[in-house]
């Protein structure tokens, strides 16, 4: 990919507000919603580091989905693994609350690629405020 087309994609995607829906429906799951202008994922996953296979949205391909928490559970970390691509490929999102603001969610975002230096990106979402449902009886 050209330089220029990189750049122009980063400031885009920079640009988009993205909005994100962190819940985890039981003590061993955790399911990750994001929303923007490019659409809607959900992501839900165990953390016990089990690996499923995944379908890709238009059901062409397969992928490898596993979760684990790192840092004693401070740290997300769904993983994954591109194996239809070859051995070596996979991605990870780590997140955490930054450790100096505690209404910051820190994503990190690794792709790894066989013979590749990790390329990373890193994205900070500030607490805009909390909807917690009421119980339902």
């Amino acid at each position: 990919m050209p330089a220029y087309i990189a750049y122009v994609a980063a400031k885009v995607t920079d640009a988009a507000h993205t909005t994100l829906r962190i819940s985890c429906p039981t003590l061993e799951s955790l399911e990750v919603v994001d929303k923007s202008v490019f659409g809607r994922n959900s992501t839900g996953v165990t953390l016990d580091g089990a690996e499923v296979v995944k379908a890709t949205k238009n059901k062409r391909k397969n992928f490898m989905l596993s979760g684990s928490v790192a840092d004693g559970g401070a740290t997300s970390v769904i993983k994954c693994r591109l194996h239809e691509r070859g051995e070596g490929w996979e991605t990870r999102m780590e997140r955490s609350i930054h450790p100096d603001e505690p209404h910051t969610l820190v994503e990190r975002n690794v792709l790894q690629a066989p013979g590749e230096p990790d390329r990373i990106a890193v994205r900070y979402f500030t607490r805009m405020g909390e909807v917690i449902p009421p119980p339902s009886e």
